[in-house]
C-alpha cells in the first residue's frame, strides 16, 4: 500500500495499480477485510482518474460490498463506507445516472439515521452529501429543493470553519463565520430548524469565552428551546450546563442553579 502511494505520487499509475492488486490479493488471503477494501478502492480511484468510469464503478461497488460486510462485524468503520458511497454518487452523477447517484447519497443519510456514521449539522461529511443531493435535484429540474440543500451545505461549511477557528482561539474569525452560518440557516431553513440550535450553542460559547454573557445567554436559551423541541436532550443538557456557567458569571446564582438542576434531570431521565 505504501509503495502504491509513492508510485501514484510520482505519476507511475500502472506501477501503483500493480502494488494495489498485490496488496488486495495478500489482504484477501490474510482475511484483512479493511485492507482489501482499501486496496480495491485505491484501484477504483486510479481507474476513475484515468477516465475508465465503467471499471471504476465496478471496483467501487466491490469495495462497498466488502465494507458493508465489515461494517456489520465492526471490522470496518462507517466513515469508510461513507467515502465509498460518496464516490459512487459522484461517479454516477458524472455519467448522468441521476437515480443511481441519488440512491447512493440517500444511503449515506440512512447510515447516519441508523447510527453507523456521525452526521450532525456540524459535520463536513453531511455538507458533502447535501451538495451531491443538490446536484441530483438540479438535474431533475427541482431548483427550489436544490437551492435549499446547497444553502444548508454552505452553512455547514461555514460552521465547520468557524468551529475550527474557535478551537484554536481565533474568536473574532470564528464569530464572523458562525454569524454567517446562522444568517444563512435562518434565511434558507427557518429559525426553528435543528441546525440553528447547533450554531446558536457554539456562537454562544464564542461570546462566553470573551466574557460577553449578555450576548451568550440569549443564544444558549434559544439553543436549549430548539433542542427541547427536537427532543435532543443530550445537547440540551450540555447547553444548560454552559448556560449555568454564563449565568454565574453574571451574578445570577439562582438562575444558574436552576439550569444545572434541569441539566441533571435531563441526563438522569432523558426528559425535561
Amino acid at each position: 500500500m505504501q509503495s502504491a502511494t509513492s508510485a501514484r505520487q510520482q505519476g507511475q499509475l500502472e506501477v501503483a495499480e500493480g502494488h494495489l492488486r498485490a496488496a488486495m490479493s495478500t489482504a484477501e488471503g490474510a482475511g484483512r477485510n479493511r485492507l482489501q477494501a482499501r486496496a480495491t478502492e485505491g484501484i477504483a480511484q486510479l481507474k476513475a482518474a484515468q477516465g475508465e468510469v465503467t471499471e471504476a464503478d465496478k471496483l467501487f461497488r466491490q469495495t462497498l460490498n466488502l465494507q458493508m460486510a465489515g461494517l456489520e462485524s465492526a471490522d470496518i468503520p462507517g466513515h469508510d463506507v461513507l467515502i465509498t458511497l460518496g464516490a459512487l454518487g459522484d461517479l454516477n452523477m458524472s455519467r448522468n445516472r441521476v437515480a443511481e447517484a441519488r440512491a447512493y447519497y440517500d444511503e449515506i443519510l440512512q447510515l447516519g439515521r441508523n447510527g453507523w456514521v456521525q452526521l450532525s449539522p456540524r459535520d463536513p461529511s453531511l455538507a458533502y452529501t447535501l451538495d451531491g443531493l443538490a446536484r441530483v435535484h438540479e438535474a431533475l429540474g427541482e431548483h427550489g429543493i436544490a437551492d435549499t440543500l446547497t444553502s444548508r451545505a454552505t452553512a455547514i461549511k461555514y460552521f465547520a470553519q468557524g468551529y475550527h477557528q474557535f478551537v484554536v482561539g481565533q474568536y473574532t474569525q470564528a464569530q464572523d463565520m458562525l454569524q454567517r452560518a446562522l444568517a444563512l440557516q435562518e434565511r434558507s431553513l427557518g429559525g426553528t430548524h435543528p441546525d440553528v440550535a447547533y450554531t446558536c450553542a457554539i456562537l454562544a460559547q464564542i461570546y462566553d469565552v470573551q466574557d460577553m454573557a449578555n450576548k451568550a445567554v440569549p443564544l444558549y436559551e434559544r439553543a436549549i428551546e430548539l433542542y427541547d423541541e427536537s427532543g435532543d436532550h443530550a445537547h440540551a443538557a450540555v447547553t444548560l450546563e454552559n448556560l449555568a456557567v454564563a449565568l454565574a458569571k453574571g451574578n445570577r446564582a439562582a438562575d444558574a442553579a436552576s439550569a444545572r438542576k434541569r441539566a441533571r434531570r435531563l441526563l438522569e431521565s432523558g426528559t425535561g
